[in-house]
C-alpha cells in the first residue's frame, strides 16, 4: 500500500514539474513575441490529427470496425485547427483572460498547499508557499484587470520557476524523526 502511494506521489511530482516547465517555455515564447506562430503550429497539428482521425474512421468503416466518436473527434480537431490557424488573432485577443484564470487557479492550489504545510507544522515552508500563492493570485487579478497585460510572459516564467521551487522544496524534504 505504501509503495503504491509513493508511486502516485512520484507521478504527481513529475506531472507538476512538466507543467511548471511548460509554463516557463510558454512564457519565454510570449516574451519572444511568437504567439501567432505558436497558434498556427498548434492549428496545423490539430488539422493533421483531425484529418488522421477522419481517415481512420473511413478505413474502419470499410472494415465494419468503425468508432463513431473517432469521426466526431476528427471533425472537432479539424474545426479547432482551422480556428487556431486562420483566426489566431481572435485567440490572442482572449489569451490574457486564459492566463489570468490559470494564474488564479494556480494561486488557489498553492494556497491549499500552504494551509496543508501549516497544519503539518512546517511553518517556514508554509510561509514560502503562501508568498508564492499570493504572488500568483495578485498577478492573476492584475492581468484580469488589464493592469499587467504586457507582462504576461515575464509573469509566466516567474510563476513556472516558483512552481519548480515549490515542488522541489515540498517533495524533497529531509526526513525528520
Amino acid at each position: 500500500m505504501r509503495s503504491l502511494v509513493k508511486k502516485q506521489l512520484n507521478e504527481v511530482q513529475k506531472n507538476n514539474l512538466l507543467s511548471a516547465f511548460a509554463v516557463i517555455v510558454l512564457g519565454v515564447l510570449l516574451l519572444l513575441g511568437v504567439q501567432d506562430v505558436v497558434c498556427k503550429i498548434m492549428g496545423i497539428i490539430a488539422l493533421v490529427l483531425g484529418a488522421f482521425s477522419v481517415i481512420m474512421y473511413v478505413v474502419d468503416l470499410a472494415h465494419n470496425t468503425r468508432v463513431p466518436s473517432q469521426l466526431v473527434a476528427g471533425v472537432a480537431f479539424i474545426a479547432l485547427g482551422l480556428i487556431l490557424f486562420l483566426k489566431s488573432g481572435l485567440i490572442m485577443g482572449i489569451i490574457d483572460l486564459f492566463f489570468a484564470i490559470i494564474l488564479i487557479m494556480d494561486g488557489t492550489v498553492k494556497l491549499d498547499t500552504a494551509v496543508s504545510l501549516f497544519s503539518r507544522k512546517q511553518k517556514k515552508l508554509g510561509f514560502l508557499v503562501l508568498a508564492f500563492s499570493l504572488a500568483a493570485l495578485v498577478f492573476g487579478f492584475l492581468i484580469l484587470l488589464g493592469i499587467l497585460k504586457n507582462a504576461i510572459g515575464y509573469i509566466l516564467v516567474a510563476d513556472g520557476v516558483l512552481d519548480v521551487i515549490t515542488i522541489l522544496t515540498v517533495f524533497y524534504q529531509p526526513k525528520t524523526r
